[in-house]
């Protein structure tokens, strides 16, 4: 396989596109299927924030506080929650809040990539999008 002549950037030809395509396809096909989220996850901030990833489903079995910390997250896509504040916010909604259970669900949920650790002890929505359908 050769690398196109132009950069995609500066020249729209389409054969271009396709030759950048092409060699894309070939390295992520190269790598190992059960390494390439992993991948994914350490190139994510170089790609564009429109292109979609697929993201994974919501949990289906757990507990009611794995689910209500889900949703809590869903609730806010963007922010990032410390394990205090995931506490305090279950407390607020009257669910169950106990510390030491919420730390092992969100290292659960991080574990199961649908929450990121963006920080030390910060975690986020992985894909810090909206998503949809019942946990």
């Amino acid at each position: 396989m050769t690398l196109p002549e132009h950069s995609p950037v500066s020249s729209p030809d389409s054969r271009d596109m396709s030759a950048w395509a092409n060699l894309l396809r070939a390295a992520i096909l190269a790598i190992p299927e059960a390494q390439r989220n992993m991948l994914f996850e350490q190139v994510r901030d170089v790609l564009p924030s429109n292109v979609a990833l697929r993201k994974p489903p919501g949990p289906q079995r757990g507990s009611p506080l794995l689910n209500n910390i889900y949703e809590l997250f869903k609730n806010d896509p963007g922010a990032h929650h410390a394990a205090a504040d995931v506490v305090a916010a279950l407390e607020k909604r009257g669910a169950e809040a106990d510390p030491k259970p919420v730390r092992y669900a969100l290292n659960y949920l991080e574990n199961r990539r649908y929450l990121r650790r963006v920080g030390y002890g910060l975690y986020q929505l992985a894909s810090g999008e909206i998503v949809q359908g019942s946990p």
